[in-house]
């Protein structure tokens, strides 16, 4: 059979029609169509996967696959968005693979164990129950979790650069997680248990989590660099710390000395809920530094207040 001509009067009769088909419809059976569809390529050690025959790329949106199997199909970087009725079960995938692929459209039908979920983007996708105690290498690296239901702890999984906008069940304890590291990830739908001592947060934003209770002389390397403190709790002095490009907006209990920061630099800071208890001599801004929403109170003020109420106090 050749299925290149197949293919050839495929592309010729669906390229210009706006209706959905599934090709099972035909009447064929179903190893036939599956030869149609893919191209089964040699795998390590013998074991073979398929992918799509690239001459039905400018029909691919055209075709129903609610009767296709995407068992060994290979999953890599590749963009669901375009395809219909997808159903993929991780279990079955070429090598247990999703790294990088974009899920928007597919619905899960399996577990995740040992499923590299690494870079993958979930939103748009249904189904997606993962625990993430068994994924391959306890790792969420770069991933999108949108629409994806966790189940499970987040001891020593990888979260760098993860992002959990939309997700549910996602209970973290910030000491237990891989190397401590919440670089670049997006913590919104998160719930934190646990305190930030050691914990890095380059680049992390906050925004829409909970939990957060931060005394950044904990933090690692005393760092807020780049941080969006959003829903964050502040409950500690930041003498030292570093706040450059950090926003404060959003969040609570941020009582800061601008004499006493690191280099003395609130570039790029937006200072919104931020209390200043001193003044700005020799500070560093620049045109992005942002004080609007802050509140400034001198020292000497600040000391005539407390001397104020304590004789108000010894009094009565």
């Amino acid at each position: 059979m050749n299925y290149e001509q197949i293919r050839d009067i495929l592309v010729k009769e669906l390229k210009n029609t706006s209706e959905i088909i599934n090709l099972m419809d035909l009447g064929y059976d179903y190893e036939f169509i599956d030869k149609i569809l893919f191209n089964y390529v040699g795998f390590e050690e013998g074991k073979k996967y398929k992918k799509f025959a690239e001459k039905l790329e400018p029909i691919i949106e055209k075709l129903d696959f609610k009767d296709i199997s995407f068992d060994d199909f290979y999953c890599i970087d590749y963009n669901f968005y375009k395809l219909h009725n997808v159903r993929i079960n991780p279990q079955t995938i070429a090598n247990k693979d999703l790294h990088g692929a974009r899920c928007r459209g597919v619905e899960f039908i399996g577990p995740f164990d040992d499923v590299n979920v690494e870079k993958v983007h979930f939103k748009g996708s249904k189904g997606a129950v993962i625990n993430p105690q068994k994924i391959k290498n306890k790792s969420l690296f770069n991933s999108s979790c949108e629409d994806v239901k966790f189940e499970g702890s987040f001891d020593y999984v990888k979260v760098i650069g993860t992002s959990f906008k939309d997700s549910t069940g996602a209970k973290i304890n910030p000491q237990n997680i891989f190397d401590k590291s919440l670089k670049n990830a997006y913590c919104s739908d998160v719930i934190f248990t646990g305190p930030f001592d050691g914990v890095y947060v380059l680049y992390t934003d906050f925004t829409g989590s909970t939990g957060a209770i931060i005394d950044p002389q904990e933090i690692y390397n005393k760092s807020l660099y780049c941080t969006n403190c959003c829903d964050v709790i502040f409950n500690g002095r930041f003498d030292g710390v570093c706040v450059k490009e950090a926003k404060f907006k959003g969040s609570k209990g941020a009582v800061i000395d601008p004499q006493k920061v690191i280099d003395g630099s609130f570039e790029g800071t937006d200072c919104c809920d931020v209390l200043f208890i001193n003044n700005f001599s020799n500070i560093k801004m620049d045109s992005s530094t942002n004080f609007d929403g802050s509140n400034y109170i001198e020292l000497n003020q600040k000391e005539n207040d407390f001397r104020t109420k304590l004789k108000q106090l010894i009094k009565k």
